[in-house]
């Protein structure tokens, strides 16, 4: 992303790049690793995303990934992720964003008021956000929360 930012695209290896980002696709789960074998996580399933949308290769991104995405959502509204179940607002961030990457956001089964309640739970005294109700409040949590 980096070489994307500075207009320099063009000095680097793009094939490369993408087999490595394909590699470290996870076929049994749907989602993106950061890096070959390593568990996929909705923050790693984005990045392969942005890299991929950054390139105009998301015609190569397995349709599983849809449905990756959809099952990290729980009933309490947040988003989950993918090893440890932990719900937090970077991965209810990183899911509306590879959704919105893949054009999918109104195509979903995804009870946004309830995404958004959840959201709202997580807001503190402070006016920051947590990583979950009750959570400190942390710039980053701030960050996803409103970004979403």
């Amino acid at each position: 992303m980096s070489a994307y930012l500075l207009n320099c695209l063009d000095t680097i290896d793009s094939n490369t790049i993408i087999q490595f980002v394909l590699s470290c696709y996870d076929q049994d789960t749907g989602g993106f690793g950061g890096n070959t074998y390593h568990n996929p996580s909705p923050i790693h399933t984005l990045s392969a995303l942005q890299i991929l949308a950054i390139f105009d290769k998301l015609d190569l991104v397995p349709c599983k990934v849809q449905e990756y995405l959809i099952n990290q959502y729980t009933k309490c509204g947040g988003f989950q992720d993918t090893t440890y179940g932990e719900i937090d607002g970077r991965f209810t961030y990183c899911i509306v964003a590879s959704l919105a990457i893949l054009q999918l956001f109104d195509k979903v089964n995804i009870d946004w008021t309830k995404v958004s309640k959840y959201i709202t739970m997580c807001t503190n005294f402070d006016g920051g956000f947590g990583s979950i109700p009750g959570g400190e409040s942390h710039a980053g949590y701030v960050f996803c929360n409103i970004g979403v």
